[in-house]
């Protein structure tokens, strides 16, 4: 049963920022204006994938006096350009003051692939980068094939030293055949990396369930130590003697002392204890 792509499977990249045209070369100058144009060439490489398209992006990005430049060789029938580079060719050769192109120059001679600042770059990157370079600094495209294959990584050169003779020193053969071999490379990486991915995710599944089945240990809490406050001393009342009551004993008639205290109660019981009767 066929089943249709989804709608955005094949949905092209944003188109990056506008590239200010190329005129006169003063206020924009034609170093600031290529370099615009490689970057958009590889931002938006799916937008760009033929020649003629390179060719209308740099004729669409031109005016004035640079377009007066091109305007005879790219309308004609019978001599119009072969290539984007011929024409980025032809307008250095107009803008370019001597020192800029020793400057261009140097720059692509110290070029190379995963230089710093450009560490994890893939070919087509490196080989945006070094067109660009190459058609600043003038250098004849008879010379790109001997440069690019110095130019990129000791380690890339040895993965594909094996089909170098395949090419037959011919640039653009070169360039397909790397770009070929970059793509399958990191495709290969990506397929690589899912196991190592998927172990790293059941190794910290197999860690949670773990750590969920483990008993929960209480911590115990420790003894709080108790202030014992020292107690309030209560102050005793202090005694006062009671005066003795005033009147007289009814008993002997005698002050200070009453009838029960009375001193004649013991002669009297002992007169009790004599009597016979």
């Amino acid at each position: 049963m066929h089943t249709e792509d989804p709608p955005n499977r094949y949905k092209k990249s944003t188109i990056s920022e506008k590239i200010l045209p190329l005129s006169d070369g003063v206020e924009h100058t034609f170093l600031q204006w290529s370099a615009s144009i490689r970057d958009r060439l590889v931002v938006n490489e799916d937008h760009y994938l033929t020649d003629v398209s390179r060719r209308a992006l740099i004729w669409g990005t031109t005016t004035g006096l640079a377009k007066t430049y091109l305007e005879p060789q790219y309308l004609s029938t019978t001599h119009g350009f072969r290539s984007a580079e011929e024409m980025m060719d032809l307008l250095g050769s107009y803008y370019l003051t001597g020192n800029e192109t020793e400057q261009a120059r140097n720059l692509f001679d110290n070029l190379q692939m995963g230089e710093k600042g450009h560490a994890s770059e893939t070919f087509p990157e490196f080989m945006a980068r070094f067109q660009s370079a190459a058609i600043t600094g003038q250098v004849s495209e008879s010379e790109w094939f001997w440069y690019m294959w110095n130019k990129l990584t000791p380690q890339f050169r040895s993965r594909v030293a094996i089909i170098k003779n395949q090419w037959n020193g011919d640039y653009q053969t070169m360039v397909q055949e790397l770009t070929a071999f970059d793509q399958e490379w990191c495709r290969n990486n990506e397929l690589n990396l899912l196991p190592a991915l998927a172990r790293t995710s059941t190794r910290t599944t197999d860690t949670a369930k773990a750590s969920a089945s483990k008993p929960t240990r209480t911590t115990p809490t420790l003894f709080t130590q108790t202030t014992f406050l020292p107690k309030l001393a209560i102050p005793e009342r202090v005694r006062t003697a009671v005066p003795a009551p005033s009147g007289n004993c009814f008993k002997c008639g005698k002050p200070s002392h009453f009838q029960d205290k009375c001193p004649l109660n013991a002669t009297i019981k002992e007169m009790d204890r004599n009597d016979p009767r």
